[in-house]
């Protein structure tokens, strides 16, 4: 059985981009976060709707016209466990 893919959905937020990052306050637990613009723009696509990585990784480099390859997934991937742990995603359910 292959393993479970994980895919995010975002917290309740309010954002404001910037040119230079993206500001967002959760509404849930009242904290503030200043975002790099990379983030941002992995924020914004999961604010789209629901993403797993290699979605997330599909779409950023469509738009950033980037090469996918294993360090930008681990940049990915480390992007989403930073924001796990600051409450700004959460795994959805399929």
């Amino acid at each position: 059985m292959a393993p479970r893919r994980q895919i995010w959905s975002v917290a309740n937020l309010l954002t404001r981009f910037w040119e230079d990052g993206l500001v967002v306050f959760n509404l849930d637990s009242g904290n503030t976060h200043l975002l790099t613009p990379i983030a941002g723009q992995i924020l914004q696509i999961l604010m789209q709707g629901p993403a797993d990585l290699q979605e997330l990784s599909r779409r950023l480099t469509v738009e950033r016209e980037l090469q996918s390859d294993p360090e930008l997934n681990a940049s990915i991937s480390e992007v989403i466990q930073q924001f796990e742990a600051l409450g700004i995603v959460y795994p959805a359910h399929e």
